[in-house]
């Protein structure tokens, strides 16, 4: 008996075994049939008793059902298992997904709030101070650094357009000098006057594609933006934006430049306005040449300036000849035409630096800063000779100068520099006009 009980416990266990072990149908029937033949031969062989003969056929029975209907469970269970756990990593990699975009999405949009509200500072500062800049350059200047935080440029020009119609450069920033030139003069076919005429911006997004200004895409350049600047309808500027790469441009870019050169429009016209009036307030009406107001000023400060570097400052007074006959002789309308073209031979015979004034009546002063005696000689003579070789008609005009050199012996102060200057002047007239006298530390010198 204890043997068919060892037996049924064997018989137990394999069947068991095949219901645990054993997930593929023809495992589980091999291990139900070596159970079936491990009972038939052990009972031939007379090991397990023919009474537990019953007990170990229920046992692989029971192991055939269990097998038989457990397999297939195991694999249905089985098979949710895995879908349920790739539906959770799809899941799973969509949240990583989606996550990865939100954030992706949250740095994009706070780049965009950061360079917005970078933008409206921009544009903040720039219209709280636009209004209190008087100085057209400083004005131009103000104007573009302002375009660059804003909108990215490789090159940028302000054109400020004359009554004329004619464009004269303000400012710019990496254009060459040639090439400001030709934006100056293009033809009314550029995209330039095609702004200008129009009154409105205008993109190009890509040069070589079209013909409107088609060399700046030979200069290396793609991209063009021209943007207006109108008063009242009326164009008194022109913004000129280049990029070297293609459709760098956009809507959003012109919006904001717009609200900047409307501001700046105004702002322009009104430093001109002002510059004007102050060239007014300091300028002789009849020959253009500063007054004499102004050349006080002046004289002073190319002194102080002279004295603070330990240079030297020159200045050439020129009386004209004679000339209260020209207007008792010829009249007072010639006298004025005279004394405008003796201004104008004056400023075409000095320096570029040299300072040119109306001291009054028939006088002329000429400020030389950073001019010896040597050099303002030089400058004399050449005016002088430019007078009395002029062809005024029927008269003939020469001019008696006189020089005067800061610092030296006898200039010591600005009020030195002019009353020497004077004496020399006189001292050419006293010798018989049409000669410059030089102030020396003996005393006077024939110079021409």
């Amino acid at each position: 008996m204890a043997g068919s009980i060892i037996v049924a416990a064997g018989g137990i266990i394999t069947s068991t075994a095949a219901v645990y072990l054993h997930w593929r149908r023809a495992i589980w029937v091999w291990l139900s049939a070596l159970g079936l033949g491990i009972v038939t031969a052990l009972t031939a062989g007379g090991v397990v008793s023919r009474d537990s003969v019953p007990v170990l056929v229920v046992s692989v029975g029971l192991g055939l059902a269990l097998g038989g209907g457990a397999i297939p469970a195991v694999e249905v269970w089985k098979r949710r298992i895995l879908t349920r756990m790739a539906a959770m990593e799809a899941q799973a990699r969509q949240a990583e997904a989606g996550a990865e975009t939100a954030a992706q999405a949250m740095e994009k949009l706070r780049s965009e709030l950061d360079k917005s509200i970078f933008e409206i500072l921009a544009i903040y500062e720039f219209t709280s101070v636009v209004g209190s800049i008087a100085n057209l350059g400083d004005l131009a200047d103000t104007l573009v650094d302002t375009m660059l935080r804003v909108v990215d440029y490789d090159a940028c020009a302000l054109l400020l357009l004359g009554q004329d119609q004619q464009l004269q450069p303000q400012t710019q920033r990496g254009f060459s000098d040639e090439q400001i030139n030709n934006l100056c003069r293009e033809s009314r076919q550029s995209a330039v006057r095609w702004a200008i005429l129009t009154g409105q911006p205008l993109i190009v997004g890509d040069i070589l594609q079209q013909d409107r200004s088609r060399w700046l895409g030979d200069a290396g350049y793609r991209s063009l933006l021209c943007i207006p600047l109108t008063v009242r309808g009326s164009v008194v500027a022109v913004l000129v934006l280049t990029r070297k790469d293609a459709s760098a441009f956009s809507q959003d870019d012109v919006r904001l430049l717009l609200i900047i050169s409307n501001q700046a429009a105004f702002a322009i016209q009104n430093a001109q306005l002002f510059a004007e009036t102050r060239q007014m307030a300091i300028t002789d009406d009849l020959t253009g040449l500063y007054n004499y107001r102004y050349f006080r000023n002046r004289l002073d400060e190319e002194v102080q300036a002279a004295a603070s570097s330990q240079k030297s400052v020159a200045m050439i007074m020129i009386d004209l000849d004679h000339f209260k006959a020209v207007n008792d002789r010829y009249g007072h309308q010639k006298g004025d035409e005279v004394l405008h073209t003796v201004g104008r031979i004056i400023k075409e015979n000095v320096r570029a630096s040299d300072f040119v004034a109306r001291y009054g009546g028939e006088e002329f002063a000429v400020i030389l800063p950073d001019a010896d005696a040597q050099e303002a000689t030089r400058v004399s003579q050449r005016i002088r000779e430019a007078i009395s070789s002029h062809d005024f008609g029927t008269l003939r005009l020469t001019a008696s100068m006189g020089i005067a050199v800061f610092p030296s012996q006898q200039v010591r102060t600005r009020d030195e520099l002019l009353s020497i200057a004077d004496k020399m002047a006189y001292a050419a007239k006293a010798s018989g006009r049409n000669s410059i006298f030089l102030a020396e530390d003996q005393g006077a010198r024939l110079v021409g």
